[in-house]
């Protein structure tokens, strides 16, 4: 998707090492469910700096997953792979309800340090409608 791309470009290695950090936290939250959730918040505040959407989720999932049955071959079989798909399932579930609460301007001014873009939030959003 186009609109994706600005957050793709980084070096090769770069990549190998959020892949590794991706592929753990995804195991983090099969075998430590309370540790993973309790880095959940600075994962998303980071992803929404990055400016990531929760639309972004499913194509990375399905990227990750790609990667897998490339390099595994045989090993990657049916049982391997929804294994997988349940991990991966509950952390984009996580991360999309955060970044779909932490999506709104206000907390797009406030994670950014921008104070304009924070007052210009608060002026227009009602103070019984700005969680929306």
């Amino acid at each position: 998707a186009p609109e994706q791309t600005h957050l793709y470009r980084l070096p090769l290695r770069m990549w190998g090492h959020l892949f590794k950090h991706i592929v753990h936290m995804v195991v983090l939250s099969a075998h430590q469910p309370e540790r993973f959730y309790s880095e959940l918040f600075e994962l998303v505040i980071r992803h929404i700096r990055y400016g990531v959407r929760s639309e972004f989720l499913n194509p990375m999932g399905k990227a990750i997953f790609s990667v897998f049955k490339e390099t595994l071959g045989d090993a990657w079989d049916d049982k391997a792979e929804q294994a997988w798909k349940e991990v991966w399932k509950r952390v984009a579930t996580g991360m999309a309800r955060g970044l779909n609460l932490g999506g709104n301007s206000m907390t797009h001014g406030l994670v950014s340090g921008n104070v304009d873009e924070f007052q210009r939030a608060v002026a227009v959003a009602p103070r019984n409608r700005r969680g929306a």
